[in-house]
């Protein structure tokens, strides 16, 4: 998956992207740690099988930045900007927290996390693994983003279950 993303403040786990049930412990989500600029890309198998990427604090609010992530053969991998920042061996992807019953673009699983505060763009999630260089043209052609090119914002509070029926299909 991928995304211009802007945050606009450090809402404790705010989320832009989650897939998958939280009563269970089967999810996929990225987000920031607790109220920090630390970035994270994770995915829970199971209560205490926690697989997890992250990017220091080096995130400036307002800013927009180009994130993917990818799961699969070749095992997780995190790109800031089309750079690849972090890597793991674990292989497993969407399939093994199947069925992703909760699937959100600006909310946690999670109720106690705060709602994402900030503005999408471009979001995309692939069924095949683009490579480095495909992340990396997308940083170099929008390095220069403005304000003016984002197409979707989502809102701080309300109700996400259109967003949430969307992702289902």
């Amino acid at each position: 998956m991928e995304a211009w993303v802007r945050w606009d403040d450090w809402a404790n786990f705010s989320q832009w992207f989650a897939f998958g049930n939280d009563d269970q412990w089967r999810a996929m989500f990225i987000n920031h740690r607790e109220g920090s600029p630390v970035f994270q890309y994770a995915i829970y198998t199971g209560r205490d099988e926690l697989h997890l990427l992250a990017l220091g604090g080096d995130l400036r609010l307002g800013q927009w930045y180009h994130l993917a992530a990818v799961s699969g053969p070749g095992g997780m991998r995190l790109y800031l900007n089309g750079v690849e920042v972090d890597h793991n061996s674990y292989e497993g992807s969407f399939a093994g927290i199947a069925p992703g019953e909760n699937n959100y673009l600006g909310r946690s699983n999670w109720k106690d996390n705060a709602y994402f505060h900030g503005a999408l763009d471009e979001v995309r999630v692939w069924s095949v693994a683009r490579s480095g260089e495909e992340k990396r043209a997308v940083g170099a052609v929008w390095a220069s983003r403005s304000e003016g090119r984002c197409l979707f914002a989502m809102p701080t509070e309300g109700d996400f279950t259109g967003i949430s029926r969307m992702m289902k299909r």
